[in-house]
């Protein structure tokens, strides 16, 4: 009598383990969003599996073929074979391809994990470094010649204005404005109700003039809902709920009209916070507003809005706009010292600090230096400084110790430690 096949020697076809693969993350209770997400990625590499006449048994298919997989998409274009966009000249992104990777790395597990697969073979399959993009934030002249493209004579002008001035006032995602009901707004308190990332409720302040204009559009402006169980705040012209494609296109067509090209939905929440922060706000009530939890995130929002603060260190004479700038600055005063490199880092989290302050620290390799023979050595916060927002700029007078005394005293620099 022949042996009965277990589950991890049986033939399952890719196709039937991608719908098997959707029905565990809706029975997890993952988003519409983030469970699409996942089966157009892994449709897509099934389309690769097709073109190039492989089988589409799930155990013919080897560590190998995943990486050229990964060197195909590195050569597709954006929009390709899109239904709806036109393909552009420029290549898929970093950040696309990251997320390929990751759904794979992600596919793979799980077959292991319910005994499709004997092994995860996507286990070791690392994804490529995403290209680190400068994120330059809506500048007040930007922001005046987006609201002065609004028509006050249409409804439909009026609720792109409310948008945008919401976007801009709360930092909410697309996601999260276009699902916004009734019954989540809090006009007269100036609260937004909202559902976020992971199913978790916040409320998002907003201002004066944010509450007017939502006011005035929901009792004079807002489209009559083409069913009495519609309740988003934001319709269409035709009564039903405005979707995330169509707040993409309302952008689009903003970007051009207003000249601001690189406008896009999410810049709003970039230039959201970024202003907070320069304003004196806190950066753990920003992560709340937000919706955001982790250290991870912490790092992203600290990240992102230095591009537009500006930073001087009062004892070396420099004054830069933008993170970048500053450091490239500081370390042309130190060419001549070998192998010196200084970087401006997030305090958060360092020697116990807890602010949205940061820290200048460096890294050498002089292993001739008196008491401090290790191959790059980082010097400490007390022994760079730490720049502390004061009145929009981070500003250091002179720190713990100026560095200039620390780099005399280790032997780095002529002179004597003062």
């Amino acid at each position: 009598m022949p042996k009965k096949k277990t589950n991890q020697e049986k033939s399952h076809k890719l196709s039937e383990l991608i719908t098997y693969y959707e029905v565990c993350n809706k029975a997890e209770g993952k988003s519409p969003k983030t469970y699409n997400w996942y089966s157009e990625n892994l449709k897509r590499f099934r389309g690769y599996v097709l073109n190039r006449h492989h089988n589409e048994n799930i155990n013919s298919i080897d560590v190998k073929f995943l990486r050229e997989y990964i060197l195909y998409l590195m050569t597709k274009h954006r929009f390709e074979n899109h239904p709806n966009n036109p393909a552009t000249s420029e290549l898929l992104s970093s950040s696309t391809i990251h997320g390929h990777v990751r759904t794979l790395r992600a596919f793979f597990n799980w077959l292991q994990r319910e005994n499709l697969t004997v092994t995860n073979l996507a286990a070791g399959i690392k994804p490529p470094k995403i290209v680190k993009k400068v994120i330059s934030t809506l500048s007040d002249e930007e922001i005046v010649a987006i609201l002065h493209t609004f028509n006050s004579n249409s409804h439909a002008q009026i609720r792109n204005k409310v948008i945008f001035m919401l976007l801009l006032d709360s930092g909410l995602r697309i996601g999260e404005l276009v699902n916004l009901k009734l019954d989540d707004i809090y006009v007269n308190d100036g609260l937004l109700k909202v559902m976020g990332k992971g199913k978790k409720e916040r409320m998002v302040p907003i201002g004066n003039k944010a509450q007017k204009t939502l006011q005035s559009y929901l009792f004079r402006y807002r489209a009559k809902a083409a069913h009495s169980d519609i309740k988003n705040v934001f319709l269409s012209v035709n009564g039903t709920q405005l979707t995330e494609n169509g707040i993409k296109l309302i952008f689009k067509k903003l970007a051009h009209e207003s000249g601001v090209e690189r406008l896009h939905a999410h810049l709003c929440r970039h230039t959201f916070a970024t202003r907070f922060l320069l304003n004196g706000g806190d950066v753990f009530t920003l992560l709340q507003i937000l919706g955001h939890s982790t250290s991870h995130d912490l790092k992203k929002v600290l990240e992102f809005y230095t591009d537009d603060c500006v930073f001087e260190d009062l004892a070396l004479g420099v004054v830069c706009h933008g993170k970048k700038e500053f450091t490239d600055q500081i370390n042309m005063l130190f060419t001549d010292i070998p192998d010196l490199k200084w970087e401006v880092k997030s305090a958060f989290g360092t020697n116990d600090w807890q602010g949205n302050d940061w820290i200048m620290s460096g890294t050498f390799a002089h292993s001739s230096i008196p008491g401090m023979p290790t191959t790059g050595k980082t010097f400490s916060v007390g022994q760079a400084g730490i720049y502390q927002l004061r009145n929009g700029k981070y500003s250091r007078e002179t720190g713990y110790m100026n560095m200039v005394t620390f780099l005399q005293q280790v032997g780095l620099m002529p002179g004597q430690p003062k």
